[in-house]
């Protein structure tokens, strides 16, 4: 058991530490990245909402030109020992000897309780009530162990329990208008690169698909453990082990994922791929982790698109693939899925579906873009594996990936 311990040093005397209620904010706001949900719930709203004029394609410019300020911001991440240290001077204090003075821990573990916290607090800050705006107290009161009498937070996170609803599947996220979902899908898009307005471009796994007259046509210039895998996949689908389902999201309701089991996916997803590539993380990167997969979700859930739901034999939610369609691309945005999924063959099953579809619709499409590869797009093993499905790892993908156009 991993702990973050906030307890400030000075030399070689402990200072007590008993913050307030603000004061801890303060101290938790410098422990874990950017807020998420001051993200998504105040300024993703206000910056997109600003007069457009001009064609189309100027529009999209314009809004991507402030998405990519503004998640320019909101990607960055800093260690949280480091904001620990930078803060814990604020709450210097010599009126406690040593006998009195507390610690707050934070556990770094996680369990299905605390996702179902963390879900209820985040589900009550979209909902509009603003005590649960900060991130930063949400952590605390969950995480948190010993902590003072000033941040007590039975009360408050029974409050947020009480208002889930009875179905863990049911959506509950925010009801936006169609035109907000497109505008708030740019930025994941990557409007920035393809709109001219960021110069940072990470390169992309692009699959082209025009020549390609069947998916069959496609499966059949893999190298033969990939056509093995696709058929692995389909007699899963055929033999009932999974079922999936696809949702529109449609303007004015939640987004169909926006529920307990799609959060419990991308939790378990997020903290499954950090034991996998740094089995001895620190507390630092678990908080980083966990902050990661709630700002996940709020995004995805306050995009437009197709959302590909993956039941397993007793129907529960084990996965969830995020499509968008655009101009004449079909990006595979999102995908994630809890750990009994991961051991199936769900991620292919997805993967043919969507090359089908496009195959399909290739009156439409050109380009099926699997996106990035890790947060600088070159994380070999994704890159390894897209390819050995057909996709070429492309540095200037805005010049091959058309997504100018209405989505569709």
């Amino acid at each position: 058991c991993q702990q973050i311990i906030i307890m400030p040093t000075e030399g070689n005397k402990r200072i007590g530490l008993n913050p307030s209620r603000s004061q801890l904010l303060v101290i938790v706001c410098l422990l874990l990245p950017i807020s998420a949900l001051s993200f998504a719930l105040k300024g993703f709203h206000q910056f997109v909402r600003f007069q457009i004029k001009g064609t189309s394609h100027e529009s999209e410019q314009r809004v991507a030109s402030a998405i990519i300020r503004r998640v320019g911001v909101f990607q960055s991440v800093h260690h949280s020992r480091k904001r620990i240290r930078s803060c814990t001077r604020l709450f210097q204090s010599n009126d406690l000897n040593d006998s009195e003075e507390p610690s707050i821990y934070l556990d770094a573990t996680i369990d299905d309780d605390r996702i179902r916290l963390l879900f209820a607090w985040i589900s009550r800050a979209m909902s509009g009530d603003q005590r649960f705006d900060d991130i930063g107290l949400a952590f605390v009161t969950i995480f948190g162990n010993h902590l003072s009498e000033e941040v007590d937070s039975a009360e408050i996170t029974q409050e947020a329990l009480a208002f889930l609803p009875k179905q863990d599947d049911e959506p509950c996220g925010p009801p936006l208008p169609l035109d907000e979902r497109e505008l708030q899908s740019l930025g994941p898009l990557g409007a920035g690169q393809w709109s001219g307005q960021s110069k940072d471009i990470f390169p992309h796994s692009l699959l082209l698909i025009q020549h390609f007259k069947s998916v069959e046509e496609w499966e059949q210039g893999l190298p033969r453990t990939c056509r093995q895998t696709l058929r692995r996949a389909q007699a899963a689908s055929a033999a009932g082990d999974f079922t999936v389902i696809t949702h529109t999201i449609q303007g004015d309701k939640p987004a169909p994922h926006s529920s307990l089991s799609h959060f419990r996916c991308v939790m378990e997803h997020e903290i499954r791929l950090l034991q996998k590539h740094n089995p001895q993380y620190s507390a630092d990167d678990f908080f980083d982790t966990v902050s990661e997969a709630v700002t996940r979700f709020i995004i995805t859930i306050h995009m437009a698109g197709l959302i590909h739901e993956y039941r397993n034999a007793h129907g529960k939610v084990v996965a969830i693939f995020h499509e968008v369609r655009k101009g004449r691309t079909v990006r595979g945005q999102w995908y994630y899925a809890t750990d009994e999924a991961a051991k199936t063959y769900i991620w292919f099953h997805c993967i043919r579906e969507m090359v089908k579809d496009a195959i399909e619709n290739k009156e439409k499409v050109d380009v099926v873009d699997l996106g990035p590869n890790g947060s600088d797009g070159h994380l070999d093993a994704h890159d390894k594996l897209k390819r050995r499905y057909g996709c070429q790892l492309v540095e200037d993908w805005p010049a091959i990936a058309d997504y100018r156009g209405p989505f569709w």
